[in-house]
């Protein structure tokens, strides 16, 4: 049984473009495109996903500076009498607010709080107030809101009338 068997078993030695011996050493062109390829398809996925998310948050910021100056002209335009300031302009920090009252009920006479059914001091009315924000010259935003608009009436002096 030990007749079969060479006295030395030799390992055998493959050759070609695609093997490598035991003294070559580093890459071959193939391992370095594959791995500039990879590197590259990373590279481009990254600045897609940077480019996103950039854009993302400069769409954040300029809805919050809207929204702020909307929250801003709210509050600013609740303070007018569109009954004596039917229309008009200000300037409110880097926003310039426009705005237009329209009447959209007749104007009445109030009603006294102390005594019954007899006539208040004031006249009141409703409005649509147009309101327009600008930022520049840019429209940065716009709406509609209804306010009352009132007025005191003067008073008669006792013994005159």
């Amino acid at each position: 049984a030990s007749s079969l068997l060479p006295a030395r078993v030799r390992p055998i030695q493959l050759s070609g473009p695609f093997v490598r011996s035991q003294s070559a050493r580093g890459f071959t062109l193939l391992e370095v495109i594959v791995a500039l390829t990879l590197a590259a398809t990373l590279g481009i996925a990254i600045f897609s996903w940077i480019s996103s998310t950039l854009s993302n948050i400069e769409r954040i910021e300029s809805h919050t500076r809207r929204e702020t100056a909307v929250a801003n002209t709210l509050g600013f335009i609740q303070t007018i009498n569109p009954m004596l300031q039917p229309q008009g302009e200000q300037e409110l920090g880097l926003y310039r607010i426009e705005w237009s009252a329209h009447l959209v009920a007749p104007i009445r006479k109030s009603k006294s709080l102390t005594i019954n059914d007899a006539p208040g001091s004031y006249e009141i009315g409703l409005y649509t107030v147009q309101t327009s924000v600008f930022e520049g010259k840019v429209l940065a935003a716009a709406f509609n809101l209804q306010l009352a608009g009132y007025r005191q009436l003067k008073r008669e002096v006792q013994g005159e009338k």
